[in-house]
């Protein structure tokens, strides 16, 4: 069974799915920056608030002490050559460096979602992975949560936690379906789909 909190995101949208039958019980988490304060990798899926930084180089002195390097609370900043560059392996996506640079070589930054699947607490813990795509939309956040849930009820082995589900038909293969994937949202509701949820 799905259980919604109330996400101003998600829960509007989605509470059709409300008392629709999974196969084990499935839980969103939704953090509003990407420092995981409320461990959204840590659920069935987990969306994460994401703010990219878009340096305008042309604008960047290399300061001596540049603000952005200093500001960066993963250290994903540095100047190198004399211009910023960012460490995308690093870089969380907090956006505290955005608007930053008295020179204003940072002040764009786009606002979107990252979304992990197959996480959960418990027993036997699983930390969810990121789908490789950075959502720039709540409707495409939506549109993704609700193929997810389709995904689980259409693919999922009664008792079998999403993270199963994930684990037992790989990664890869379940992105694929979820970001690229048609589910007939008709015929996967129309089976019957016994849930399993035992704690």
């Amino acid at each position: 069974m799905l259980t919604l909190r109330r996400f101003p995101l998600l829960y509007t949208p989605l509470r059709r799915l409300a008392n629709v039958s999974l196969p084990h019980k499935f839980k969103l988490a939704v953090g509003g920056c990407p420092n995981n304060c409320v461990k959204p990798n840590l659920n069935d899926v987990g969306v994460i608030g994401q703010r990219l930084p878009e340096p305008e180089l042309s604008k960047c002195r290399g300061c001596k002490v540049c603000q952005i390097e200093k500001l960066c609370p993963v250290k994903a900043a540095s100047v190198k050559d004399g211009k910023l560059v960012i460490d995308p392996e690093i870089c969380n996506h907090c956006g505290r460096c955005v608007t930053k640079c008295p020179f204003h070589a940072l002040d764009e930054g786009t606002y979107g979602y990252k979304i992990y699947i197959g996480g959960r607490w418990g027993k036997k813990v699983a930390e969810g992975r990121p789908l490789s795509k950075i959502f720039t939309t709540e409707q495409e956040v939506i549109d993704t949560v609700e193929k997810a849930i389709l995904f689980f009820r259409d693919e999922g082995i009664s008792g079998e936690r999403f993270a199963d589900t994930v684990a037992r038909l790989g990664f890869d293969y379940v992105e694929d379906k979820l970001l690229n994937g048609k589910l007939d949202k008709e015929a996967v509701m129309k089976k019957t789909v016994v849930g399993g949820a035992t704690c």
